[in-house]
């Protein structure tokens, strides 16, 4: 009998309970790259958690997020974790949360495999959402009080293709102020749970 032999032979069986934990364990970190929106909010006294229940999304999907006026209206914008890696919309109209899938209302091209950038801003009610598409181009999706439109901003000016590792940015802080929500963003790593929180300047 050969020494690979006897080594399978002495090999001690894997117990079925641990192959099934093993196989739990692998559908559930599966699982968890593919989760649904959030809002936390602090309504004064204590924190409150929302599921927004919009497309499955990447942990690794960019957010961007902010208000309209004069409607006050909250949107934020993601790449969802489907097989289409679409442009997403979830916007409160102050009663319930909606989905709206951008890309497909605008014709505009899928978002990057992978980790993603999102950014975006309000001029009044009109929304401008920047993204990285599966091509690596730098896409613009406007709403301008009508419809949805979508510009690939690279091809138009003629720019070099972006890396879908782009630095991501996330809010620091957020401040209601007269006409409109004011907000910074800095580079993703670069917050702390350490030491005293830093609020960025208002304008």
């Amino acid at each position: 009998m050969s020494t690979n032999q006897l080594s399978r032979k002495n090999r001690p069986a894997i117990h079925p309970a641990i192959f099934l934990i093993a196989v739990l364990l692998a559908f559930f970190a599966a699982y968890a790259h593919s989760q649904q929106i959030h809002q936390i909010s602090f309504n004064g006294s204590s924190w409150m958690d929302q599921n927004l229940n919009g497309a499955l999304a990447s942990g690794f999907t960019g957010i961007a997020a902010f208000q309209t006026v004069p409607n006050q209206q909250t949107h934020v914008y993601y790449v969802d974790n489907s097989v289409n890696y679409d442009v997403h919309q979830l916007f409160y109209n102050g009663t319930s949360w909606s989905d709206e899938d951008l890309t497909v209302v605008s014709g505009a091209a899928r978002g990057a495999i992978g980790p993603s950038a999102v950014a975006g801003f309000p001029v009044g009610n009109f929304q401008y959402v920047y993204y990285i598409g599966s091509e690596s181009d730098v896409h613009q999706l406007l709403y301008d009080n009508a419809r949805w439109t979508d510009t690939d901003l690279s091809a138009t000016a003629g720019g070099p293709t972006a890396s879908a590792r782009s630095p991501r940015y996330t809010r620091a802080s957020v401040r209601s102020i007269p006409g409109g929500v004011a907000d910074r963003a800095v580079p993703s790593g670069k917050l702390s749970s350490r030491g005293p929180r830093q609020e960025l300047p208002l304008p």
